[in-house]
């Protein structure tokens, strides 16, 4: 069984790849589906060590019985195939040099009729320019690599959890920064259920269930009037990426004006919606009081 896994968010894979070299030419398969070259190996089955799948993938995929030189790359790969997010832990193995004119270049097959073998230059800059070669640094690091393991973190641009923290890191930093607002804050998405309630919303609709509320139709706790205004707000919010924040009414008891605001995915699409709060009184607490 091959070691990867679904999660919620997206698919771990466990993985090896041969640096097989002649010269400056490296030994890949291509995918014609996809117009794609990647290193000869694939996912390891569970129980089996790094070294024992890589030398069973050379087999499968070139007949040959290689022997291993050692381990070069360890790669945290994180990509995006197809609209899933892959999160990847792979080995890369450099490989002895062997006869090969022994290679049997119809052995990858076994992955799919559309899959070939073939020998690429690595120094040719020109060519791999206009290529998908993936892992991607194996153009610059496979024509002088290094002595020892070198760790590498690839972060691709399609990945939806890039940047310096991951996912669930900055979560907890979003999460904070909305937990600790005095405002009540009332997150929904584009259907208008309740998706987030911070503490100071949960306080302040007790009445209504508080926390319970979250999972509920956010309409169900308004009139037909106000269900009106709020669909009319998210179908303005919809109709451009600019529309992104509209002032809905001035609370005059609290002192607040109150705003409906966008929510939006990275590339701006419509994700959902949350009330805003401000308000206008002057702050009573006392300057960087500490008790």
């Amino acid at each position: 069984m091959d070691t990867t896994f679904k999660t919620s968010e997206g698919v771990f894979n466990y993985r090896v790849g041969a640096i097989i070299l002649n010269g400056t030419k490296a030994l890949m398969a291509h995918d014609n589906r996809r117009d794609q070259y990647y290193t000869v190996g694939g996912r390891a089955h569970f129980g089996e060590t790094s070294e024992q799948t890589m030398l069973r993938e050379i087999f499968e995929e070139t007949g040959i019985k290689a022997e291993l030189d050692r381990l070069a790359f360890v790669q945290e790969g994180f990509f995006n195939a197809d609209g899933t997010d892959f999160h990847e832990l792979a080995f890369y193995w450099l490989v002895k040099p062997f006869d090969f004119k022994e290679i049997d270049f119809s052995s990858v097959k076994c992955d799919g009729d559309d899959n070939e073998l073939c020998w690429i230059d690595l120094a040719d800059k020109k060519w791999c320019d206009g290529k998908e070669i993936y892992p991607v640094w194996l153009r610059e690091k496979a024509l002088c690599i290094p002595t020892g393991i070198t760790h590498i973190v690839s972060i691709e641009d399609n990945f939806k959890k890039k940047g310096t923290f991951n996912d669930m890191e900055l979560l907890q930093f979003f999460k904070s920064i909305i937990d600790m607002d005095r405002s009540a804050v009332v997150i929904c998405d584009l259907n208008h259920i309740i998706v987030y309630m911070n503490k100071a919303a949960s306080e302040r609709y007790a009445n209504r269930g508080g926390i319970e509320l979250t999972g509920k139709s956010l309409l169900e706790c308004h009139g037909e009037k106000s269900v009106q205004t709020i669909e009319k707000v998210v179908n303005w919010f919809k109709e451009s990426k600019d529309n992104n924040i509209i002032y809905t009414f001035h609370n005059q008891k609290e002192n607040k004006d109150v705003y409906m605001v966008a929510l939006r995915s990275e590339n701006g699409e419509l994700i959902g919606y949350y009330e805003k709060h401000e308000y206008r009184n002057r702050e009573t607490m006392e300057l960087y009081s500490f008790k």
